[in-house]
């Protein structure tokens, strides 16, 4: 509501969090195993990109 008092690298953490949190919320509603397979996915995938940045610099 109060976007305009915020700069524009605060307002995008702040949507950006929220949009994770969302996303893994849904995630709960997804049958079977298939929430699990996403959420690991997606945190091997943020650790990857992580380690190539370390072998980057």
């Amino acid at each position: 509501m109060n976007k305009k008092k915020l700069s524009r690298e605060q307002w995008l953490s702040n949507l950006t969090v929220a949009t994770i949190i969302m996303s893994i919320w849904l995630l709960k509603f997804l049958p079977h195993q298939w929430g699990t397979i996403i959420l690991l996915t997606g945190v091997g995938i943020y650790w990857y990109h992580r380690i190539l940045k370390k072998f980057k610099k």
